[in-house]
């Protein structure tokens, strides 16, 4: 018969086996759901420490909740928020891109991937994102006022950068003094001579202009460069 010291051993043996290992909790939490809530707590938790500026942290937090609910956009759209506070950007846009692919309809996600986006200067792309978003979310404000006017902006800047305008004023192209006409057209004379008689009407005399356009005095002399009216 064994003493009480192997009966105590034997004890210890039985429980140990018995006991659940890792695995084994883990699978009785997915199905008796503790997984979410768990993860829930977890992301309330990174959520106090992110509003205290505790990042780090609040990304250790969600990194966990990750890990039980790794299908959950919310946790990666609030992760790559925090990346971007951290200056992580390149960071950010990828976890952004996680969360938009789970959730593609989700202006939220689509709005913090277009930020990534444009931190880091992917100015096109982050056009795009805020674009999809609006489609999803037209009345959404910010939106419009903060996200894509200020990517539009910032694409206008870029091209003025891409192409300087000249400098200085553009050049001045010189008007001819006279328009280009046939002056020895029949039109042009008839124009000329209806002009001139009406002129002598006026005037009770002949009218007699220079070839610089000044008329003279009739009564002067004719001088080689003087032309009389038809």
């Amino acid at each position: 018969m064994p003493g009480a010291g192997e009966r105590l051993l034997a004890a210890a043996l039985s429980s140990e086996a018995e006991a659940p290992g890792p695995a084994d909790r883990k699978r009785r939490r997915r199905h008796s759901g503790e997984p979410e809530a768990e993860a829930q707590a977890l992301r309330e938790r990174g959520t106090r420490l992110s509003d205290t500026h505790r990042y780090s942290e609040a990304i250790r937090c969600w990194d966990e909740a990750i890990q039980l609910t790794p299908d959950c956009a919310a946790l990666y759209e609030m992760k790559a928020q925090v990346l971007l506070m951290l200056d992580a950007v390149f960071r950010a846009v990828q976890v952004a891109e996680v969360a938009v692919r789970l959730a593609p309809r989700w202006w939220v996600a689509l709005q913090t991937l277009g930020r990534a986006q444009l931190n880091m200067g992917e100015i096109s792309l982050a056009i795009r994102s805020f674009q999809k978003a609006l489609h999803v979310m037209p009345s959404e404000r910010s939106l419009w006022d903060e996200d894509l006017r200020w990517a539009l902006r910032l694409r206008d800047q870029q091209r003025l950068v891409a192409e300087p305008p000249p400098h200085g004023p553009p050049p001045q192209v010189p008007l001819p003094l006279f328009p280009d006409c046939d002056y020895d057209s029949e039109e042009m004379i008839a124009v000329c001579v209806g002009i001139a008689e009406r002129e002598a009407a006026r005037r009770g005399g002949a009218v007699i202009v220079s070839d610089t356009g000044s008329e003279q005095d009739p009564h002067l002399s004719h001088d080689t460069n003087l032309v009389r009216a038809r």
